[in-house]
């Protein structure tokens, strides 16, 4: 189904608005995760005779306690202003419900009237295109027993869903298991600061965000993890400045020498298995199949690391990293690109990395390139 407007004139000020609503119709209580990201884009060229995506000019924001239909476009624009982000960062949010609850949300899509002719394209040219895909998945809650027992969907392959009840256990354990990708993908989750509990853990009828950045806390894996090519977000992200490291993983991850399978990063810097740790322990993990696109600060275990790792393992891995052309026809980023790791630096805390390989490593960027690190 096209939810949006086919062939829009994506003008200064065009807003487009989708309400989504997510129903549990059956008798089982579930968990789901909505995301919302590119399918795919194709360039175009502007009246100044340079290539532009859409995707650099384009808003989104998501509006989770929206209640009924606005009124106007302002009103749409105001109502996501403090959370909106360009297009091409992906949005995505978990959830459970019981049965017949429903979730609602407002998905508002706007060209800011600041935007000038450097995303006008040119006459005669092909026009810029941008696809976005809504994916939902959803699958038994664990606190559901049928007749299969409560582990149904176990051995399914992952889809994108995220599961916190590890932590929600005992937020304050000193140490804690992961065994399954939505348990690795709420590690993300939480440290990233996008988690958000199920309705039914509190008692107020009302989502609660997590952020937890793991400080003096150990993380382990039980098992191998296969993260099935689905989009993965790192685990840390950069915060509102290169030395903000609010939303970065500060504690001891612990593979136990397990493998992680088929990891696939597409954003926009500090990509990984972990965007950006900051005087953190990475240790004893293996990334079999990693392909990597991104435009700095990139490595398969860890995009930017401020610590230590020990023992981590790299094979087949496509990493991409490309140079962003600026508004003086000049390039910028497109470094920072290892095997293991993008940057290791020290920040006044002891940075070591010891006993790492990297085979089968491809690697395509501007400057700042490592087969193990690129850049200490």
């Amino acid at each position: 189904t096209n939810v949006f407007e086919e062939d829009a004139l994506w003008e200064p000020g065009h807003t487009e608005v989708v309400y989504l609503k997510v129903v549990n119709e059956g008798t089982l209580a579930l968990k789901y995760n909505l995301g919302v990201n590119i399918v795919d884009e194709k360039s175009g060229i502007n009246v100044d005779g340079n290539i532009f995506k859409l995707s650099e000019y384009i808003m989104f924001g998501v509006d989770e306690t929206v209640t009924a239909k606005y009124a106007t476009r302002e009103d749409a624009i105001d109502a996501v202003k403090d959370s909106s982000k360009l297009i091409k960062e992906a949005y995505s949010k978990s959830a459970s419900l019981e049965s017949t609850q429903e979730n609602v949300v407002a998905l508002v899509v706007y060209m800011p009237t600041t935007v000038g002719n450097e995303a006008n394209y040119k006459t005669g040219t092909n026009p810029p295109e941008i696809n976005l895909g809504i994916n939902l998945f959803a699958t038994q809650y664990t606190s559901e027993s049928d007749s299969f027992g409560s582990d149904y969907d176990s051995a399914a392959p992952w889809t994108g869903l995220v599961d916190i009840d590890w932590y929600l256990e005992d937020p304050n354990a000193t140490e804690f298991v992961l065994d399954s990708a939505e348990d690795l993908a709420g590690l993300a989750a939480i440290v990233n600061g996008t988690a958000v509990s199920p309705v039914t853990t509190f008692a107020a009828n009302a989502p609660v965000t997590i952020h937890d950045d793991f400080a003096g806390h150990t993380v382990k894996l039980a098992k191998d993890i296969d993260l099935n090519d689905v989009k993965w977000t790192p685990i840390g992200r950069i915060g509102a400045t290169s030395t903000d490291f609010t939303y970065s993983f500060k504690g001891t991850f612990d593979g136990q020498n397990h493998t992680v399978a088929n990891l696939s990063v597409s954003n926009s810097g500090w990509a990984g298995l972990f965007g950006i740790a900051h005087k953190a322990d990475i240790n004893n993990v293996k990334i079999d199949g990693v392909k990597l696109n991104s435009n700095r600060m990139t490595g398969a275990v860890v995009g930017q690391l401020y610590g230590s790792i020990d023992n981590c393992h790299v094979i087949d891995a496509d990493i991409t990293v490309v140079p962003n052309l600026t508004a003086d026809d000049k390039y910028d980023n497109g470094d920072k690109v290892g095997g293991i790791v993008g940057w290791l630096g020290d920040n006044g805390n002891n940075r070591t990395l010891t006993n790492c390989t990297a085979a089968d490593v491809t690697i395509k960027a501007y400057r700042d390139i490592g087969g193990i690190a690129g850049y200490v």
